[in-house]
């Protein structure tokens, strides 16, 4: 009773009925068919449905009517599409362009049409630039230098794939030049702002607390202000000039030994006597009366030694101290003379003027004035080379800057690798606790209040018949109310996976226990997302239930058959994960807002309501699992009580554990990094609602969400669908969104339109899959994961409504996780570097390391705080060991494959080479061979074909049966429009169908339900003789359906049955409103009178004739 009530429009039949049965107008002329929905529906006409009325003559004298089930969607302004591909849209066929059927008219028809069925052409100013988009043309700009012809050469003929060769190229030269950045800022900015003369400084002395002065003592030399390693000097003394220097001149200065003038001071030594300009000998400190002094007593040559630095001097070592009480030091362009010398000889052979000068400027800088002359100039070019004895302790602008940015850096790094371990913890410890709101029942963990309907959709491709029965299994014995949770299981077409015995559809049927009665179903028809003739494909509907122990669950299995013309490929009725989802998506749309129904839609509509007892409207959440995905039992009940807690959430995702960590080293390698990319990385998105990505193993979406009192559109957002059911992609961006990492793509779409919305983790929910064994595999999978996250990350980065502000916001964070991405090949390189560096030449560089030991140390912290699993650093070791594969390997492989769309390793076909991407084109799409109607329209239908005995739907075959049978259809339409339907009455075939779930006492579990097999004894749920039904073949094969299922043929897609499916699909009689949670019906053995559980809000019941056979 806390759900917002539905709106007063919401129903699925109109008007009272009188037991008549007057289900058409009696008039003579065919009922008004109420205003159509475009097809592409346009959110920005949607109407508050507490205004719309029906027509008086529309449903009040006992027409079918069915209106919407949303409001206005949400929406913040108006957003461009993310792939541009306008021109290229699902639904939006050109009738034109197609064969049109003239036994079709209006809303029957795929097409453009308007409701008054005229085609309204508007004349548009063409923009010469509309077709104009920047990304293609830059990817050409930048591959210049390989013309097509020559690319042509290489076996890319197709205009498309050297287009995708392009945009690759251009990706990884992008991704090269941001690597050069990063090359650049972390070892060339300080030798290019800072040079090494000026960055590697020793210190002259050291203050003490005290204030005085200690000299620092170092086992290097000194000359002429540089140092120099004293082995070095040594050896070159040694060798070149053959003087012997002992260890008693370390920290000494030898600059009087060597010559460092350069012929700067030739003019002054002319004048003087050698012995006074320069001495050209060094006294051993610990033995007065020995110098070092070459044989000929002249000074040598500046040795030709690298140097590790200056000696720098502060200001306090140049001023008089306790170390120098009067020191000969001034100060010249940031350099440090030291005139002690020429004090002492006090000659002034540089000049009297000068001579007074520098006594003057002794302890000071003396830069402005010795430079206020042309000849004090010269002259102090020979005073600094001769008596240099270092520089000054300042930092350049340069070196400033470099300092500044890599502070910047490290901080910002830092700041967000603390912030997200910090915001994980905080969720860890007080918000994910919060989220879920569970009671412990007899039955197990239970939601608090009334359940939620619940869809489970498990897609499968070729996995095995262990794979499906774990997943399957799992899902059923989840602890959620059985009376509130439906499997859908989508088949990908008639695949035999490599190593399988029957195909992937036919394993499914083997699995789900379905009616005996129930004939095998007729292909429906439905709008695939593919390119050309594969747009059109035909899919299978079974209904029947799945029993794990104590649970019976019911379950659709949805089998994608193909047309006929594909029964002789490899892969007919394969169109791709993201169809089996749109299948959905687009079906819960057309529920919600009253669109058309295509076939497939129609069927699932019944055969839902058949098994569940409520009509499609009433689910509000879907459960996505892959078909090699174990759930915990309490998964499902923890995901539900999250959605109902914070009616904010529209998704969500549980916690994926790996089932074979000990398979191989491969697998070893991949636990702690789906431990991290949890408990990390999405547990700090969680704290801001923003959950990136949600797995497509194991995530849950809200299909519709309350808000005040009213219902709006979520996952079967209009402006959703239409994005994620682009079918023609052409650049090498949508490839890689739409053909590669759809899950990733469906979540960015999500925070896209919904960005005040909530996307979530909840770590209570968990499940188990099976990874990549062999390395191979793992190179696909990761290949397909890297390029799906860049390119989402690109589309995400411009999201700007995402929480939070500047730097202070995820659009930030994205960005950050973008640029990360991208630069991992060369951030493993230079950190190998680095370390290698630190060993080998003892220059420890204590920033980088620091952020290293973050990024690494962290998260090991992390685990032993909230999982207290000392396991996982194991794991983490084991981890770090395979960095190299995992920063290195894996990106560069993907990156040098942006252009390839397949699968690869990753779940092979038996027979298939893996290359198929459903992108490519084959063929024309015929849009006549697709049927779109109204719900009442398509129930009409089925009523009148009920009667006479005719194929429910219009056949899609092509020629004169078509047309036949599409004639017959509306000569009975006409007959029953003309004699009213008094023999209705009589038919005993039409019987409504008792619901599945019985009362059977308040001492039943409610996971225990019976199974009303067959309700009314005398009677087949499908009106079938006994002969019919002992002919009717669950397959190709001609066995009979009452035969077990291991027992039955393969699924056959065009197997012709002698019956109609859908006879018992009759709207139950005599049903009242209900509330918006209402349980299945209950019915008793002994009233044929149900309930029927829509939301049909009249205050008068609407009155269904009695059956004539009472089974009472």
């Amino acid at each position: 009773q806390n759900q917002p009530h539905p709106l007063q429009t919401q129903q699925y039949f109109g008007g009272q009925y009188d037991n008549d049965i007057d289900y058409y107008n009696r008039s003579q002329s065919p009922p008004q068919s109420p205003p159509q929905s475009p097809q592409n529906y346009s959110t920005r006409f949607a109407v508050d449905p507490r205004q719309v009325t029906r027509s008086p003559s529309y449903g009040r004298s006992g027409e079918l009517s069915r209106n919407r089930s949303m409001i206005r969607p949400e929406r913040h302004r108006p957003r461009p599409t993310m792939i541009n591909n306008q021109h290229h849209r699902t639904a939006s066929i050109d009738p034109n362009q197609s064969q049109t059927n003239p036994q079709q008219q209006g809303p029957s028809r795929l097409s453009r049409y308007g409701s008054n069925g005229s085609h309204h052409k508007k004349k548009v100013k063409k923009d010469l630039f509309a077709d104009f988009h920047f990304w293609p043309f830059f990817a050409k700009v930048a591959t210049f230098w390989a013309p097509s012809f020559i690319i042509s050469k290489c076996g890319m003929r197709d205009p498309l794939v050297r287009q995708a060769w392009r945009e690759k190229v251009t990706l990884c030269m992008i991704i090269i030049f941001i690597c050069l950045l990063l090359a650049i800022l972390t070892f060339g900015l300080r030798p290019a702002l800072c040079p090494e003369d000026t960055s590697s400084r020793a210190a002259y002395s050291i203050r003490q607390d005290n204030n005085s002065l200690v000299k620092v003592v170092r086992d290097d030399v000194l000359i002429y202000g540089k140092i120099y390693n004293f082995s070095l000097v040594q050896s070159y003394l040694s060798q070149v000039n053959n003087i012997t220097m002992n260890t008693n001149f370390k920290g000494v200065d030898l600059s009087p030994l060597f010559d460092n003038t350069n012929g700067a001071c030739a003019r002054y030594d002319a004048l003087v006597s050698k012995n006074i300009t320069a001495t050209c000998k060094v006294e051993d400190p610990y033995s007065p009366g020995i110098f070092l002094q070459a044989a000929d007593g002249n000074c040598l040559p500046t040795p030709k030694i690298q140097s590790s630095g200056s000696l720098a001097y502060e200001w306090f070592d140049i001023l008089p101290n306790n170390i120098n009480p009067r020191p000969f030091l001034i100060v010249y362009n940031n350099a440090v003379i030291n005139i002690t010398q020429y004090a002492i000889n006090n000659v002034p052979y540089f000049g009297t003027d000068l001579h007074r000068i520098l006594g003057k400027v002794v302890a000071k800088d003396g830069t402005q004035l010795l430079n206020s002359r042309a000849q004090y100039k010269t002259a102090m070019n020979c005073i600094e080379r001769r008596y240099a004895a270092g520089v000054l302790s300042t930092q350049t602008i340069g070196c400033f800057a470099t300092n500044i940015i890599m502070l910047v850096s490290l901080a910002v790094i830092l700041a967000v690798i603390v912030i997200r371990f910090v915001m994980a913890i905080v969720f860890s410890w007080f918000m994910s606790s919060k989220l879920t709101k569970v009671v412990k029942t007899k039955d197990g963990l239970q939601v608090k209040g009334d359940p939620l309907y619940t869809i489970m959709l498990v897609t499968c491709y070729s996995e095995g018949e262990a794979g499906l029965r774990t997943t399957m299994d799992s899902l059923a014995s989840t602890e959620y109310s059985d009376k509130h949770k439906l499997f859908c299981v989508i088949a990908d077409g008639l695949i035999k996976g490599e190593g399988n015995k029957k195909t992937t559809p036919d394993i499914c049927l083997d699995l789900i226990e379905l009616p005996p009665d129930i004939p095998d179903p007729e292909p429906c028809s439905y709008i695939a997302i593919a390119d050309g003739e594969k747009q059109f494909n035909m899919a299978k509907v079974y209904a029947g239930h799945y029993t794990k122990d104590n649970h019976r669950v019911p379950v659709i299995l949805i089998v994608k058959v193909g047309s006929e013309k594909e029964q002789t490929t490899p892969k007919p009725g394969n169109r791709g994960k993201r169809d089996s989802q749109i299948i959905l998506m687009s079906f819960f749309q057309h529920v919600y807002w009253n669109d058309r129904f295509t076939e497939l839609d129609y069927e699932l509509f019944w055969k839902i309501y058949y098994l569940m007892g409520v009509t499609a409207d009433k689910f509000e959440l879907i459960l996505m699992v892959d078909a090699d995905t174990e759930v915990a039992p309490t998964s499902l009940t923890y995901m539900v009580s999250a959605m109902k807690t914070d009616p904010k959430i529209m998704g969500l995702c549980g916690e994926t554990r790996i089932a074979n960590k000990t398979a191989s080293w491969v697998s070893a390698i991949q636990v702690f990094e789906y431990f991290i990319s949890h408990h990390l990385g999405k547990a700090f998105e969680s704290v801001f609602g923003g959950v990136t990505c949600l797995p497509g193993c194991f995530c849950m979406y809200r299909l519709k969400a309350p808000k005040e009192d009213q219902w709006i559109p979520i996952l079967s957002n209009p402006d959703v669908v239409s994005e994620y059911q682009q079918n023609i992609v052409t650049t090498l961006h949508s490839k890689n969104l739409l053909l590669l990492g759809e899950d990733r793509y469906l979540s960015t779409l999500m925070l896209r339109s919904f960005p005040k919305r909530k996307m979530m983790f909840v770590p209570e929910a968990m499940c188990h899959t099976v990874v990549p064994d062999e390395f191979s595999v793992l190179l696909s999978q990761r290949r397909r994961w890297i390029n799906s996250t860049v390119h989402n990350l690109l589309e995400l980065v411009l999201v700007s409504d995402l929480c939070g502000i500047a730097c202070l916001s995820m659009q930030f964070m994205v960005m950050l996780e973008l640029i990360g991405t991208v630069v991992l090949p060369a951030a493993i390189c230079f950190t190998i570097l680095l370390i290698l560096m630190t060993i080998l030449t003892k220059d420890a560089q204590v920033i980088p390391l620091l952020l290293l030991g973050a990024v690494l140390g962290l998260p090991g912290v992390l685990i032993v705080i909230t999982t207290r699993k000392v396991v996982y650093v194991m794991w983490m070791i084991v981890y770090l060991l395979a960095l190299p594969i995992w920063n290195f390997v894996l990106p560069v492989y993907a990156y040098w494959h942006f252009d390839d769309f397949s699968w690869g390793e990753t779940r092979k076909v038996s027979g298939d080479d893996g290359g198929d991407d459903h992108g490519k084109k084959a063929g024309v799409f015929d849009t006549s061979m697709i049927v779109m109607k109204k719900w009442e329209d398509w129930e009409r239908e089925r009523r009148c074909m009920t009667l006479k005995k005719l194929p429910l739907r219009n056949s899609i075959k092509t020629g004169s049966s078509e047309a036949s049978s599409r004639t017959a259809v509306d000569r009975n339409n006409q007959h029953q429009r003309q004699q009213g339907n008094r023999h209705l009455v009589s038919d005993p075939t039409l019987v409504p169908p008792k619901p599945l779930y019985a009362n059977s006492g308040s001492n039943r579990s409610s996971h225990e339900h019976e199974y009303q097999q067959n309700p009314y004894p005398h009677q087949q749920p499908y009106p079938a003789s006994q002969s019919q039904s002992s002919l009717l073949s669950h397959g190709g094969s001609g066995e009979s359906l009452n035969s077990t299922p291991s027992s039955r043929g393969r699924v056959s897609p065009f197997a012709t049955p002698m019956i109609e499916q859908n006879t018992n699909f009759f709207p139950p009689h005599n049903f009242t409103s209900g509330g918006p949670s209402s349980p299945p019906p209950q019915t008793s053995s002994s009233s044929r009178r149900n309930l029927l559980p829509f939301e049909a809000r009249q205050s008068v019941p609407m009155q269904f004739p009695p059956p004539r056979h009472d089974s009472g």
